[in-house]
């Protein structure tokens, strides 16, 4: 998660507290939510391929 997403995460998250969100903040929130899911999916993905190749690496290896 990005500092820019914290913060936004924040500020939503202090208006759902204080009962002052509406439509918008709830469409905001899911929309933050999902390019949070999606970036951590993508991470996942990278390094799953990371760790394939540096085992792939090692298997290759002489000792």
């Amino acid at each position: 998660m990005t500092p820019t997403q914290m913060k936004e995460l924040r500020e939503l998250s202090l208006l759902f507290k204080q009962g002052k969100a509406n439509p918008s903040s709830i469409k905001k929130l899911s929309e933050l939510l999902a390019n949070i899911n999606s970036n951590t999916e993508e991470l996942d993905a990278l390094n799953f391929i990371n760790d394939i190749q540096f085992h792939s690496r090692l298997s290759n290896s002489v000792f």
